[in-house]
Parts: structure tokens; C-alpha cells; sequence
């Protein structure tokens, strides 16, 4: 394949059905030649996609659903309350989205990869405990896990160890989940802890050394493969 300082200059392109000419009343061999040609340079074009998608390099001539999404607030919960996870920016997105500032909603039905991280800060004196779990909601609201949409088995327990000095204690903690929707489920991070002391921070860039600033909560989602039939 062609290329510029290592940048495709060649792509794949959209196979289209040929326009073939009406036959002529009689027998024309150049007007079969002409019939042939047509088809054989669309078997041709179809041929070179379908060799270059199956082979080694193929998945970059593909296209899927995905979605990179980030919040840049300090997000607090009251103690031992169920509380849901914000989400406000967008990084990338191709047909999932942010709804409502918290509800990460796809498009197609499939099985994706939901991915996170969060920092989590505890300004208490004590060891703390957080919880962070997963509910699952239908085009319509409508949670799939009565009453509250909680997927079963998704919580994870993060502990932070306790405030030493001038310094919180912290720690940054994810995961990922196979998670089956449908088109227009939506799906949202919950979180509670035990003490309010124990926050998701966003921070701002730092210096001593440079170094950028920190979303409280990264969450990617990845479409996997379609449904089984």
C-alpha cells in the first residue's frame, strides 16, 4: 500500500454495484467483452477489500462504536449513600455518548468493553472504604436488575489509607467489565463510602516537576462484537 512518511495514501474504498449495459437484441462479442470487463473490475475492488480487511493489518480499515469520556470536578458523596458518578467531558466518541452528565448510552446493540479509573482522596484520620458498582438502564429508564438496575456482582472495594500529616492519602483504582446492551441502554458508575472525607479529586496541573492536571473519573467503552444470534 502506498505511503507518505509512514501515513496511508491509499484507502479502502466502498465497493458499488456496477451499472451494466442492456444487451443488445443479437450476439456482440464486444459487447460481452465490455459486460466482463465491468464486472471483473468490481470483482476486483471487492476482492482487494476483502483481502485487505481479513489480513494481518485488517482491523485498521474497520470501523466500531467507542466512546472516551472524563469529569473535571471534585466529586463528594454523603456517607454510606448510593450516589452516581458524574461524567462531563467527551474525548472521542463515535455513536456512544454522554446523557445527563452521568449516563454513558450506546447506540447499537453489542457487547462492549466498559473501562474506568478513579482517584480517590481520604482527608480523614482513618483507614476508609469506597464501593463502586454498575447500573444498567433500557432506552426507557427502565433498570434490567429490579429495582435499582444494580448489576449483580460489579461492586469493587477500594481502601485509601488515612491522611499523614499535610498529605491526604490516595490511591487511583479501575477495572473493566463485558457488559451485553442493547440500543439505547445507558449504563452508569455508582460509588459510596464510608466517610465524606473520602473524595474523587480532579486536580489541576502541578509543578516541581511540570506535570498536567488529573480527571477525577476516566471511562472508555469499546463495542466488542455483536450479540449472539
Amino acid at each position: 500500500m502506498a505511503t507518505v512518511s509512514g501515513l496511508d495514501t491509499l484507502r479502502l474504498r466502498p465497493s458499488v454495484s456496477p451499472r451494466l449495459p442492456a444487451a443488445p437484441l443479437e450476439y456482440s462479442r464486444a459487447a460481452e467483452d465490455n459486460t466482463n470487463n465491468i464486472l471483473r473490475q468490481y470483482f476486483n475492488q471487492s476482492d482487494n477489500n476483502i483481502n485487505n480487511v481479513i489480513g494481518p493489518e485488517g482491523s485498521r480499515f474497520l470501523s466500531a462504536p467507542y466512546g472516551s469520556f472524563y469529569d473535571t470536578t471534585t466529586q463528594t458523596a454523603v456517607a454510606n449513600t448510593a450516589t452516581v458518578i458524574t461524567i462531563n467531558s467527551e474525548d472521542v466518541a463515535q455513536e456512544v455518548s454522554i446523557v445527563a452528565g452521568s449516563k454513558i448510552t450506546v447506540t447499537y446493540p453489542g457487547i462492549y468493553n466498559m473501562q474506568f479509573s478513579v482517584q480517590v482522596e481520604n482527608s480523614t484520620a482513618d483507614d476508609q472504604e469506597l464501593d463502586i458498582w454498575i447500573r444498567q438502564f433500557d432506552l426507557n429508564g427502565t433498570a434490567y436488575f429490579a429495582p435499582s438496575g444494580d448489576l449483580a456482582g460489579s461492586t469493587g472495594a477500594i481502601s485509601v489509607v488515612k491522611k499523614h500529616g499535610a498529605a491526604n492519602g490516595a490511591t487511583i483504582a479501575g477495572w473493566n467489565y463485558f457488559l451485553t446492551m442493547q440500543g439505547g441502554d445507558y449504563i452508569q458508575l455508582m460509588w459510596s463510602v464510608d466517610d465524606a472525607g473520602v473524595t474523587l479529586p480532579s486536580r489541576a496541573a502541578q509543578t516541581g516537576p511540570v506535570r498536567p492536571g488529573t480527571s477525577s473519573v476516566v471511562l472508555t467503552m469499546l463495542f466488542v462484537s455483536a450479540l449472539p444470534i
